[in-house]
């Protein structure tokens, strides 16, 4: 089986960008830890937007699908919203160090990181529409299913990843990111 380029690239985007924050956070906090925790938690989101982006990709080529492929991804949302907002806390405290607490930068790095999980979600759309039409189809029918499995569980799928942010010591100034 051959993979994709687009598929390739998808993932050296991802793994670029995550350690691009990762060095940046290495450089701030001189704590190899700290860049880990940022390489996972970026990693982590990344993988619940391309849950949606497939969703967005599906629904925007077979319109048919749109109603059971909306609610598949609403009972997953559901599911695992307790976790999405823990990755999404994270994300915020990775974007809030990096800016060494000051607000104009904060935003500015939300912004960048916003652009880069964009751009991600991008190449796995054309990654999905680069499997051909009738692949594209049988993917997006089984979208449902996929939701309703245990292989769509990104806690268990990125369990290392997962680890590594729940391990971070999180400090006072932390929480003070803004909301």
């Amino acid at each position: 089986m051959t993979v994709p380029m687009k598929f390739v690239y998808s993932l050296f985007l991802m793994s670029t960008m995550s350690t691009v924050l990762s060095a940046r956070a290495e450089e701030i906090t001189s704590d190899k830890e700290s860049a880990n925790y940022t390489s996972a938690t970026v990693t982590i989101f990344g993988a619940i937007r391309e849950i949606g982006a497939i969703r967005k990709t599906c629904n925007q080529y077979f319109p048919d699908l749109v109603e059971r492929n909306d609610a598949a991804y609403q009972d997953w949302s559901r599911r695992y919203s307790n976790f999405t907002q823990e990755v999404e806390k994270n994300l915020n405290i990775v974007a809030w160090r990096m800016s060494g607490y000051n607000i104009g930068v904060y935003w500015a790095n939300l912004d960048q990181m916003g652009v880069a999980f964009d751009d991600k979600v991008e190449m796995t759309q054309e990654q999905i529409l680069n499997m051909g039409m009738s692949n594209f189809r049988i993917g997006c029918v089984n979208y449902e299913n996929y939701l309703k499995s245990s292989k769509s569980d990104i806690a268990k799928k990125f369990l290392s990843e997962v680890e590594q942010m729940r391990s971070e010591k999180i400090s006072d100034d932390d929480l003070r990111y803004p909301k």
